[in-house]
């Protein structure tokens, strides 16, 4: 029997398998064994081949993982050398009262209140 896809060190002496081998082949050559080979995808060391088709089964550094086969791989992580383009459309600065205004508002609404205290106090007595 094939060895265990736990042991990366495996290796066929065979024609590795292409990306595109699946469990029925077009042609009657036959597939390679099952063993560990390049990752046709790419994105591993190595990927385990199970005789038909291409595994799960993943390994980097021999540490063992499980990735789908086939999937487009990750986005690539912006370039953190180049500066971030600058924010055109924001509204910037945000506009805001004079400070002086908003004093004169408070002021005003402290002599209304003040004047309506003591037009009631006058009332009542």
């Amino acid at each position: 029997m094939d060895e265990e896809p736990g042991s990366p060190q495996s290796q066929s002496t065979q024609s590795q398998p292409t990306q595109s081998q699946s469990t029925q082949p077009e042609s009657t050559q036959p597939l390679p064994a099952a063993a560990w080979y390049p990752d046709p995808f790419g994105r591993h060391q190595r990927r385990w081949w199970d005789g038909t088709r291409w595994t799960n089964r993943i390994t980097d550094h021999d540490t063992p993982g499980i990735d789908p086969p086939g999937i487009d791989p990750s986005p690539q992580a912006p370039d953190l050398d180049q500066p971030a383009e600058p924010i055109t459309d924001a509204v910037f600065p945000i506009p805001r009262r004079k400070l002086g205004v908003s004093i004169g508002i408070g002021v005003a609404f402290l002599v209304i209140v003040g004047l309506c205290i003591l037009i009631g106090i006058e009332l009542t007595s």
